[in-house]
């Protein structure tokens, strides 16, 4: 709960129990005859700071122009850390401007998260998440949000991507949140000991996200008809659209069913057959027995809770007496840009089918890295 008023040429948002926040008013003329009143009352509140016993009720001043229709909200924040890891860090990073440059980092003490969004992409969406601790050290975060987590949009995760690329060799490398020249948050990454005697800095804008677009963040579940299997070699399928797309094909199709045993008991490996066709050919890679398997828990785009699963682990065979059928198409080309997450260098790859509707890949790393990428089924 806040109060505003006005005093001066600032105006002052009396928020309980923590901030303070004041902003330039561009018009303060229209508040002349508020200007005493409101300085007996800051005046007041001043000294009782003072009288306080608890820590959590001082105030606080932050400098704010939001609430005079300059931007979003702003809380006090602060983040910090040493990249410990660059290279898993850039992969992530070209996993996800594979889809869409603009992404959504969230900075957490125990996961970072990596979200795009579906606006500018057609429905594709990519979710990645890294150990914390796996690529940075010394991480000191502070927010208002839960466990004082820090959500960033990023208007072109390519400059994260091509500095985290010229860091690699980097010996000491930190991040932090900061203030560029034009006075706009951005993420500043600093390499020490590039060359003797020269610290390199770069400046990548952000926005930093109310608490309520963070409620917005979600991504699209999956349902309960969903076929999954494992997927043995993703740089064959990845080989596979290449050469696809060098033809005139414009969908492919991934179809899945099970094998049938001599025993009549319940199918453990499917068949999986994904076909491209055009007016001058037929492309097919067909995989005879692949395994089927099903996710512990929720859905795997769940990424909600700040669980340091491994995926690899995660994972179980079948042992059901149901059917797997499903059959999806796609575009070859949007399907191309899809298979940009095989960068974070795969240890196990789940293909899940949902028939007719989507296609969905998750793509477990070491150090707890995860990839999920989401893409709509063409419309029949």
């Amino acid at each position: 709960m806040h109060f505003l008023f006005v005093w001066g040429d600032f105006l002052v948002v009396v928020v309980f129990p923590a901030t303070l926040t004041c902003t330039p008013v561009s018009h303060f003329s229209f508040f002349f005859f508020f200007r005493f009143p409101v300085f007996c009352l800051l005046l007041f509140l001043w000294l009782c700071s003072f009288t306080l016993p608890s820590s959590s009720l001082r105030w606080h001043v932050l400098v704010d122009a939001s609430l005079c229709g300059l931007g979003p909200c702003r809380w006090v924040m602060k983040f910090k850390a040493t990249v410990r890891d660059q290279r898993t860090l850039a992969s992530v990073c070209q996993a996800c401007r594979g889809i869409q440059r603009r992404c959504v980092i969230k900075l957490h003490p125990t996961r970072i998260r990596f979200f795009t969004s579906t606006q500018f992409a057609d429905g594709m969406q990519v979710w990645a998440g890294c150990r914390t601790q796996a690529i940075f050290s010394d991480f000191q975060s502070q927010s208002q949000l839960q466990e004082n987590a820090i959500f960033c949009e990023v208007a072109d995760i390519s400059q994260l991507f091509h500095i985290m690329r010229q860091a690699e060799r980097c010996p000491n490398v930190t991040i932090k949140l900061t203030k560029n020249a034009a006075r706009r948050p951005a993420l500043r990454v600093s390499m020490q000991g590039v060359r003797p005697h020269l610290d390199i800095s770069h400046d990548v804008p952000v926005r930093v996200l109310s608490e309520l677009e963070v409620r917005h963040i979600s991504a699209p579940p999956l349902e309960s008809e969903v076929v999954q299997i494992v997927l043995p070699c993703l740089t064959e399928l990845s080989k596979f659209v290449d050469k696809v797309r060098s033809t005139s094909c414009d969908r492919m199709t991934f179809t899945v069913r099970d094998n049938e045993r001599a025993d009549g008991a319940a199918a453990t490996s499917c068949t999986l057959v994904v076909l491209a066709e055009c007016f001058l050919a037929s492309f097919a890679l067909k995989y005879s027995s692949v395994q089927k398997c099903e996710r512990e828990g929720e859905n795997d785009a769940d990424f909600d809770g700040e669980g340091d699963s491994n995926g690899g682990d995660n994972l179980k065979h079948r042992d059901d007496t149901s059917t797997a059928y499903a059959s999806v198409s796609v575009e070859v080309r949007r399907f191309a840009r899809f298979l940009a997450i095989k960068e974070a260098t795969p240890l196990q790859v789940v293909l899940h089918l949902v028939d007719g509707k989507a296609v969905v890949l998750s793509v477990f790393a070491s150090g707890g890295t995860t990839l999920v990428g989401y893409m709509p089924a063409v419309a029949q």
